[in-house]
């Protein structure tokens, strides 16, 4: 987090550089050696103010960590995807992390189900007024919604 504390314009960050930053370190650092993965980043141009940028930054860290580690530990060979997007949305900042691994079985509730990770999840949602949610298909998708304010 040390690029949003070194960001020029104080009152609001361009998270698209730093999402960029963020999920291309954790892939490089965390990422299986066994299989070929491949990281998509689809980043639009959103501007957060610092109060929200620092936990959503916290929020991405989290999920795309808990992706690279958990996604595809018993894939020992072949390959994979993990996608991190981040767009606004009729005024709300959406933070989508998904991959093609191994899934969670299909009553699993981010709320309820969760470790130590998606409960830190859950309350820095809550801290941005937000929701977060698992979305269905293959893998896992998490979604992470809330709105943004602007800081004047």
């Amino acid at each position: 987090h040390e690029q949003l504390l070194q960001t020029k314009e104080m009152n609001h960050v361009a998270m698209a550089d730093y999402v960029d930053v963020l999920a291309t370190n954790l892939y490089r650092r965390l990422a299986p050696s066994n299989i070929q993965l491949e990281l998509i980043k689809e980043l639009s141009p959103v501007k957060l103010s610092m109060d929200q940028a620092v936990p959503a930054g916290l929020i991405l860290n989290e999920l795309v960590t808990n992706a690279l580690v958990h996604a595809f530990k018993e894939k020992t060979h072949g390959s994979g995807k993990l996608k991190v997007s981040f767009y606004e949305l009729a005024g709300d900042c959406v933070i989508l992390i998904s991959d093609d691994g191994l899934g969670l079985s299909h009553s699993f509730q981010a709320e309820s189900d969760s470790g130590v990770g998606f409960e830190i999840v859950s309350i820095l949602t809550q801290q941005l007024d937000g929701s977060f949610k698992r979305v269905g298909g293959i893998g896992t998708t998490f979604e992470v919604r809330f709105p943004i304010v602007s800081s004047t």
